[in-house]
Order: C-alpha cells, then structure tokens, then sequence
C-alpha cells in the first residue's frame, strides 16, 4: 500500500525516529511485547494475557477500523479485504489469550489478588488512553465520518469490552459498555465471516469483582 500510494517505504517504516508520539507508542507496544514474553511466574503469565487482550483487542482493533471507514466511503475497497484476514487472525489469538486467561484463573485463584486485578486493569486502560492519542492524532481535523470524539467513543468501548469480558469491570462506561459509535462495523464484520462475539462463554465473576 505505501508503495502504490508513492511513499517512500524505508522513510514511512523510519517515521517513528522523527515523530514523538509514534515513537512513544511504539515503545508502549514494546512493554507490552515484553510483557507477554515475562512468563517466569504465575503473575506475570495473568498479565501477559491481559496484555494481548490490549495489543489484539484495542489497539490492533481500533487500527483495522480506518482502513473499514474508507471502504464504506467507497475507496480501498481490496485492502480494507485484505485486512479483514489480518483480523480473523487476530480474533483467533484473543479467543486463545482469553482461554488461557479463563484456565488460569480457574487453576489459580489464589493469584488473582486485588493487586494484580487493578494492574491488568491498568494494562487495558493505558493501551486505551495511548490509542486514543493516537488514532486522535491520525486523522487530524477528520477523516470521513471520523473524528475525535468517534474515536474516542470507539476505543473505550473496545476496552470496555475486553475488560468486562476479562471479568475486570467496566473502565470508562458507567453502569455499562461505552456504546459503540460504529456498530455499523459489526455487520461488515460478519459480511466477511468474522464472528464478532469474541467472548462466547459469560465470564464467572470471582469474590473481588465487589471490590471494584
């Protein structure tokens, strides 16, 4: 895509050395790669899978939901096809993160302490909050239907979402979800036979979830 649209790969795969921001969310992705790979204890492997359910949840989520947002406008329609297999794929990685996150608290409990409750939390909001930055950033003054507030909304409900799901509680909605300001993407979703329930079994709430 860069090649045909006439950028400069190596200065566009370079970006990151003269651009702040990308820079530092560059190396938020980084803690979080070094997160997953941080597997010597029982703790750290917890946070490790709640650390995909940001990098696959929110962030590679809410990154899929431009190249969708032209399409519909009517232009890349062959890319916006091409990343919906690099999404299939990413769906299937939550659901197996989300399997063992489920495994491990089923054979763990005792590990699930308060502390560790509000560190994945933490996890899931800061990707939340840097993607807001970040997808804010992108689209500068608007992009077709999007815009600040769109991608604001959009972002705290995919992290809502996997919180909830997670059993963690809600971060941002009060009372429920952050709606979804483009739920028109569920049904583009589902054109390309991508199921959108990527919790398919309720989440059993454990004796912190008062606590939250």
């Amino acid at each position: 895509m860069i090649e045909t649209m006439g950028f400069d790969a190596v200065e566009t795969y370079n970006m990151f050395l003269t651009d702040d921001l990308l820079y530092a969310k560059n190396q938020f992705v980084r803690d979080m790669n070094e997160q997953v790979g941080r597997g010597d204890k029982i703790e750290n492997f917890i946070l490790a899978t709640v650390a995909n359910q940001a990098l696959e949840g929110i962030m590679f989520q809410s990154g899929f939901l431009l190249f969708y947002v032209l399409s519909e406008a009517g232009t890349m329609h062959n890319s916006a096809k091409q990343v919906k297999f690099i999404q299939r794929d990413e769906l299937n990685h939550l659901r197996l993160f989300f399997a063992m996150f489920e495994d491990l608290r089923q054979e763990n409990p005792e590990y699930f302490t308060e502390e560790l409750i509000q560190k994945a939390r933490a996890i899931l909001k800061n990707a939340a909050e840097m993607d807001i930055k970040w997808g804010q950033y992108i689209i500068s003054d608007g992009i077709m239907d999007l815009n600040d507030e769109t991608v604001e909304k959009y972002i705290k409900h995919l992290a809502d979402y996997f919180s909830e799901g997670l059993g963690l509680g809600l971060l941002f909605g009060e009372g429920e979800i952050t709606p979804n300001p483009c739920s028109w993407m569920d049904a583009r979703m589902s054109d390309f036979g991508i199921d959108t329930d990527f919790f398919q079994d309720k989440v059993d709430s454990y004796d912190a979830a008062s606590e939250w």
